[in-house]
């Protein structure tokens, strides 16, 4: 007997396996390019997104930030961003997280986005949560 093949689950499968294929390769490329780039990147896809007018920080003596977007014309809500373009088996730990968490409290901030194409510890995690 032939086997009734449903079209639509065939497309989706073949879909769900390239968002696979593209989000490795994609991550593959991010994990190669140089960290300053990285920071670009993040910072203008947050723009792109419509969050607001996105702007990279000082390449050193940064505060331990990275970036900051303004959400409105005046400045006066700003989300600040983290980037670590880690490798696939590095960590972030709880004390990044908390050194991130600094430096929003020093500058006053009641916003923030931490982004990384590695992973966060379950102690990074937890200590997130409890902010």
């Amino acid at each position: 007997m032939e086997k009734i093949v449903d079209p639509l689950t065939v497309v989706k499968e073949k879909l769900d396996k390239l968002k696979t294929e593209l989000a490795d390769t994609l991550l593959n490329q991010l994990r190669s390019i140089h960290w300053t780039k990285f920071e670009d990147i993040v910072v203008d896809l947050l723009t792109v997104m419509g969050y607001g007018d996105g702007q990279v920080t000082q390449r050193t003596n940064d505060e331990r930030l990275d970036g900051v977007i303004k959400e409105d014309k005046l400045g006066l809500d700003n989300i600040y961003v983290q980037a670590k373009r880690y490798g696939s088996n590095k960590s972030i730990g709880r004390e990044v997280v908390q050194s991130f968490s600094g430096a929003l409290d020093g500058k006053g901030a009641r916003k923030g986005v931490f982004i990384t194409i590695s992973y966060f510890t379950d102690g990074a995690r937890k200590y997130a949560e409890r902010l």
